[in-house]
């Protein structure tokens, strides 16, 4: 019976853990750099998302809303959306990323930067 209790325990455990996978998506292109956390089930992004440039003393927090995203899969390791500033000085000027593996491209300020990117699966 003890037995049984620790197994179920477990497997209840295993599913848990499963449900609420995530990953995160960082990288560096040029001056910029963009951080975010990602639900592998959801295939959705998880609030907040973090946008920096070199000159930043602190990163800024995008809401996902202000993204569109175009397809993203993380286990495929593929991304690509579009940041759409609704016409706020103190955020980042539109900016459109796509990244397949570890290889991706900002489009930015009228700049095509490409860059590496880094998956962590959690």
């Amino acid at each position: 019976m003890i037995l049984r209790s620790i197994l179920s325990a477990i497997i209840a455990l295993l599913f848990t853990s499963a449900a609420h996978a995530t990953g995160s998506l960082d990288f560096k292109a040029g001056e910029y750099y963009l951080n975010m956390t990602v639900s592998l089930e959801a295939m959705s992004i998880v609030d907040p998302i973090y946008f920096s440039t070199e000159q930043a003393t602190s990163p800024i927090s995008l809401e996902k809303k202000q993204f569109k995203i175009f397809s993203y899969d993380v286990r495929k390791k593929y991304f690509r959306a579009t940041f759409i500033n609704p016409n706020d000085p103190a955020l980042p000027q539109s900016f459109t990323v796509y990244i397949q593996g570890k290889k991706g491209v900002l489009n930015i300020d009228g700049k095509k930067i490409s860059f590496s990117a880094d998956w962590s699966v959690l």
